[in-house]
């Protein structure tokens, strides 16, 4: 009962990691992208506007793959020392 209580935690891991990954750190980054391509060059203001929120919006992005990278290393410490 343990065993399997603690496989469907791991799962809810992963898929929660996934998740996260493909529906805000993909749409970030899609973000991010659209807005550069956007930018009017000839336009200092938008751009440094533009190039602000893109900053943004990548740092995010990285920050929330740091996190999601944590929590599968923690869950890979946890599988190991319940797998011996």
């Amino acid at each position: 009962m343990k065993r399997l209580k603690k496989e469907v935690h791991e799962k809810k891991i992963l898929k929660e990691s996934a998740t996260l990954i493909y529906e805000e750190i993909t749409q970030n980054l899609c973000l991010a992208k659209m807005t550069l391509a956007m930018t009017e060059i000839t336009e200092a203001a938008a751009l440094k506007e533009n190039i602000k929120k893109t900053n943004d919006l990548v740092g995010k992005s990285i920050r929330q793959l740091r996190s999601i990278g944590k929590t599968l290393h923690e869950a890979e410490k946890i599988y190991d020392r319940h797998k011996t």
